[in-house]
């Protein structure tokens, strides 16, 4: 029984790109926890989030991606259920070149 596997991409830029967190030995944990946080309030961005499925050759963007980075003050917690994730991928956006965003993302059954 596996709980609570954490991925994280931490103080990435828009320059450093797009960031994919790997899955693998872990992807038939249905339920994910992805909790993005900014460095501080930027005027501009946004993070596109994906996931690639177990098997496939396509990412899919998440409902309700990409995500305002302006509207966050300092973190914000989403939500993804019932889906298996080979790998999750976050592209930012016109990012602020100043400002940094760490993504947490924990795992379980």
């Amino acid at each position: 029984m596996y709980k609570n596997h954490i991925l994280k991409a931490l103080a990435k830029t828009e320059a450093t790109g797009a960031q994919t967190l790997g899955n693998r030995g872990f992807e038939y944990l249905p339920h994910h926890q992805i909790q993005i946080e900014v460095s501080a309030q930027p005027s501009a961005g946004t993070l596109k989030i994906e996931y690639l499925s177990p098997g496939s050759t396509e990412y899919v963007e998440v409902s309700g991606s990409p995500v305002a980075l302006t509207t966050l003050n300092k973190a914000a917690a989403f939500r993804l259920d019932d889906v298996f994730v080979d790998s999750l991928r976050f592209t930012p956006t016109s990012f602020d070149a100043d400002k940094t965003y760490n993504v947490i993302v924990t795992s379980n059954e």
